[in-house]
């Protein structure tokens, strides 16, 4: 019962940004905000890579790794990486209309953006934001400015991996787990999920079960035979897909997968009767970058932080309510 409400609260929060926030017309001073306060939180994560420790004295974890103002959590990469996206993507729609002095402070703060990711050694958060700037790009420039900004990029990743050794360190260690994905913390986590999923394939083991039951019931094969193996059970299996059948099985994840389906069809359908709409023009940046936000949620193999916990699960329900309230004023003003 806790957990269906807890399940419920994310969903009644997108709904909330959807039924209660009236229109868009304050946007533009909540996109400035959004930008000091990503532009302020890069700031802090680099003079705590550069100094030991941020302007709020939290001193880098394990002497490497960047936590800026989220003190011993270390999300500070996923953090820049998930809430800049909607923004560069925003921004990067409209850079044909900037001078020369706003695309140069663009380009700007997309590279500060950039490197403070990187240098977090949030492998996750960095590939996204990576990936999802290769996208933005292609959609915004012609092909030969666009081949041109993505050397530059691989020119200055080049340059953090040899001048960082704790990013190299990082790099190499993903290397090595992809070319051994099944041996690797992360196979053998998506192993156990599966495991967990056959134990009850209809209704699952319940929201945030998994942990409990993988711990109590599912047998770890090398346990017996093999010292200093990684891990097979944790919170969660680190997979959508894997997080969703396991927990609710077949019948909740085609719900889930269903309501999340109508969602979708709604901002499509909508998006496409509001070509060369105003509104539609100055903020389909936004949203499109909300949309490349939620694809990126469901995409498969890709690995994962606990879907239903505040954390995790706000980046994908703020998006999806971003969404829906966008299209909603492009609806109402069309």
């Amino acid at each position: 019962m806790q957990s269906g409400i807890s399940l419920f609260r994310f969903i009644a929060f997108a709904l909330f940004i959807f039924l209660f926030v009236p229109d868009t017309k304050n946007f533009n001073i909540i996109i400035k905000f959004w930008t000091i306060v990503l532009i302020l939180c890069c700031i802090d994560a680099l003079i705590q890579y550069l100094f030991g420790k941020d302007i709020f004295g939290f001193p880098r974890v394990g002497g490497e790794r960047l936590t800026g103002p989220f003190g011993n959590r270390q999300v500070i990469g996923a953090y820049l990486s998930y809430i800049s996206i909607p923004l560069v993507f925003y921004y990067f729609s409209k850079i044909k209309n900037f001078s020369f002095n706003k695309q140069f402070i663009l380009f700007t703060i997309y590279f500060l953006l950039f490197i403070t990711i990187a240098l977090t050694g949030e492998r996750l958060g960095f590939i996204i934001f990576l990936c999802s700037s290769i996208v933005i790009f292609f959609f915004n420039f012609r092909i030969k400015k666009f081949f041109y900004l993505i050397t530059l990029i691989f020119l200055i990743l080049f340059c953090i991996y040899y001048f960082s050794s704790y990013f190299q360190n990082r790099t190499n260690q993903f290397y090595f787990t992809i070319i051994d994905f099944s041996n690797s913390s992360w196979g053998r986590l998506y192993h156990s999920g599966y495991l967990v999923f056959k134990s009850d394939v209809f209704f699952g083991v319940g929201l945030k079960n998994y942990s409990i039951v993988c711990d109590t019931q599912i047998v770890d094969p090398l346990k017996e035979t093999q010292q200093n193996i990684p891990q097979f059970c944790s919170t969660h299996p680190h997979n959508l897909y894997l997080e969703i059948l396991s927990e609710t099985g077949i019948i909740g994840f085609v719900l889930l997968f269903l309501t999340f389906g109508n969602f979708f069809s709604s901002i499509i359908t909508k998006i496409k009767k509001l070509k060369n709409n105003q509104t539609y023009e100055e903020y389909k940046g936004l949203l499109f970058g909300n949309i490349l936000i939620l694809f990126i949620y469901f995409w498969p193999i890709k690995t994962s932080g606990r879907f239903f916990t505040t954390w995790n699960g706000s980046f994908f329900w703020f998006n999806l309510g971003m969404a829906l309230l966008i299209t909603k004023d492009f609806y109402k003003k069309k």
